[in-house]
This record gives structure tokens, sequence and C-alpha cells, in this order.
């Protein structure tokens, strides 16, 4: 009876996901950096669950996907579609990410992914960032030390589902990445400021929180107490 109950189950749910040849990876943090092998004769099921999932706005899935499909065969039909699908997506989370980005945040802690070497604790002072769309500030005890244009590019991975939001300061030629630090989407509550070295790990970066207090106030309002 129970066996019964269980197959009758997997059943209907099949037919509610639509029956998907993405089931297998729906555990989204066990697989997070699966790759996700399409085989030849499989574009069809899975371009048809990527849009399905792209209705339903889980536009990570479907860009890694939709990327899937495309490299599978970049000269058919369904490729040049799925190239579509994944540049809208693209444009989307870009902006998505910028408009995260675009926001005042404030500073928790310095080191690296082998530890803190500096916190708000420790040191006894606050320090805070604010980026709008033509430059970033930065604040010591709520002073202004520093101020810089910058160039922001951002590029995807889509085999792993990262978005690489990576900042070159104008005064300084510095290249930094900035993160948004989440498993499942693009933008997030916390950033992560890393300095772009040859180096795999251990380099130097910075811990951010947003000021939801300030956050999607606008760029006047964030400059205004300028």
């Amino acid at each position: 009876m129970r066996t019964l109950l269980f197959a009758s189950l997997y059943f209907i749910s099949s037919i509610a996901f639509g029956q998907s040849p993405y089931a297998r990876f729906n555990n989204e943090f066990r697989h997070l950096f699966d790759n996700i092998p399409i085989d030849k004769g499989q574009e069809k099921g899975y371009f048809d669950y990527a849009k399905e999932l792209f209705r339903m706005d889980s536009v990570k899935k479907a860009g890694q996907i939709f990327d899937r499909v495309y490299w599978l065969d970049t000269t058919s039909e369904i490729a040049k579609e799925a190239s579509l699908y994944r540049s809208l997506i693209e444009s989307n989370i870009k902006y998505q990410a910028r408009q995260n980005l675009f926001n005042s945040w404030n500073w928790g802690w310095s080191g690296s992914n082998w530890g803190a070497s500096e916190t708000q604790v420790k040191s006894g002072k606050t320090k805070k960032i604010k980026i709008n769309d033509k430059e970033i500030r930065f604040y010591t005890n709520d002073t202004l030390v520093r101020a810089t244009s910058y160039t922001l590019i951002q590029l995807f991975d889509w085999r792993n589902g990262y978005l690489t939001n990576l900042v070159k300061y104008d005064d300084n030629n510095e290249e930094w990445f900035y993160r948004l630090n989440s498993i499942d989407t693009f933008t997030s509550d916390y950033l992560w400021i890393e300095q772009k070295t040859s180096y795999v790990c251990g380099n130097y970066g910075e811990s951010y929180k947003l000021d939801k207090t300030t956050a999607n106030s606008g760029f006047a309002a964030m400059l205004a107490d300028e």
C-alpha cells in the first residue's frame, strides 16, 4: 500500500512539473556546481523546461540550461532561440545586480578566506561605501576619505551559475571583485569586495552589509549629505 502511495505521488508530481528531464537537479544546493550534461536528442525537453523556469522567474537554472543547449550545436534553430533567451536573462540580471550595487553598504570586517584581520568591534571604527552609477565614495567614521569614478565589467560564468562584477578604480587602476554573496540568485544584502590578484585564495577583502535605511532611495538621496 505504501509503495503504491509513493508511486502515485511521484506520477502526480511528474505531471505537475511537466515531466521535467531536469528533475534530478532540483536540489539547487547539492548540485550547485553540476555541469548539467545534455546529450544530442535531449535539447527540446531541456529547452521547454528552461522556458517554464523562465516563466516562473527561476532565471539562474533557466540561464544555465539555455547556455548548455546553445553550446550543444550553435548552428541549430533551437540554439539560436536559446541564445535569445540567455541574452534576455543576462540583460535583466545585469540590471538587477547594478541596482543592487548602487546603494550604501556598511563595513563588517576585513581579511581573507583565512579569517578576519580587522573588525568593527576590535578597531573601534566604522566604514561605509556609497556606490552610484558614476562613482564610489569611501567613508571612515562617517567622514569621506576617498571618492573615485570607476568602470564596471559584468561577466557571466553560466557553467557554474555566476555573475562576476569586476570594478576598476579610475584613481589608481586597481581591480576589485564586487561579489553579491548569494547561492541561488544574483543579488544579495551582503557584499564581499576582494582585490583581484594572480592568487586563487588568501586575497585581501572586505565584508559589507546593505544599509537598508537608504536602500533603493536613489542616487540623489544617497549623496544628499555631501
